[in-house]
Formats: C-alpha cells, structure tokens, sequence
C-alpha cells in the first residue's frame, strides 16, 4: 500500500506543525502482539539549490506514544482514548514537529514514512515532498 502526497504548501519550517493519519486494522489480519511492535521509520533527502544532494537519512523508532523532545511528539489514540501503540480496530496517529530554519538547506525535500511490522509487512507507507528554505536571521 502506499499514498503520495504532493504539496505546494507554504513552507513550515520554524512552525509547529501536525501530521495526522487515522485507519483501521482488522483484528484477524494483524495480532495485538504484532501492533506492539511496530516501527516507524522516516527517511529523508534533499536536492539543494546549491546544486549538492543531502543523501538520504533514515530513523526508525517504536511507533508508540511519546515524546521526542520539546518540539516533537507522537500520540497514538483508539477508540477508547490515549494509547500505548497501535491496536485492532480505529487508530489515530498524530505527531506535532518543528524544522528551524537555521539549520536547515534550501531545496526540495523528500519525506517517507513507514509503519513497518516485525515481519516486514508494512500497515502504511506515504511520501511527501516539500520546498524548504534556510532562515536567514
């Protein structure tokens, strides 16, 4: 499976920005054991106005409810609230982020993100590609 997103939004560095994703998995085709383990796992590159290629970097973390830092967090919800990680049934998937400016290299940029069972199998998979400029302050 897998959904591309194409943009031509305004930029979103410096901003905190979400990203939501609800769908639901069927009980029989995936195990609560197997949901618990889940991986999400983003790469990203870019093509630089410079010319340069920033090669492709990839993270991969448990797809479980957290916080990544001050600017970056990762809910994961079900139909009876909060949860842990991914169950049977409806899920919602939310994450808030910020890209500052200062560090980041104009170009265009692209974005892919999986939620990668233990087995390999993947629950979802989409790409997002987006111009971001370096913030000159």
């Amino acid at each position: 499976m897998q959904c591309v997103l194409s943009t031509d939004t305004i930029t979103i560095r410096n901003r905190i920005f979400f990203v939501y994703l609800r769908g639901a998995i069927a009980a029989e085709a995936v195990s609560a054991d197997a949901l618990s383990k889940v991986k999400l796992r983003i790469t990203g590159e870019a093509a630089l106005d410079s010319g340069e290629s920033q090669e492709p970097r990839t993270y991969e973390i448990p797809l479980k409810t957290t916080s990544l830092g001050q600017n970056a967090h990762l809910s994961v919800r079900n139909t009876t609230g909060i949860s842990d990680s991914l169950t049977p049934g409806q899920n919602d998937i939310l994450t808030d982020c910020w890209i500052p400016g200062m560090f980041l290299q104009t170009g265009l940029w692209s974005f892919q993100v999986e939620g990668v069972l233990e087995d390999g199998r993947h629950l979802f998979c989409m790409s997002l590609k987006q111009r971001l400029e370096h913030e000159n302050t």
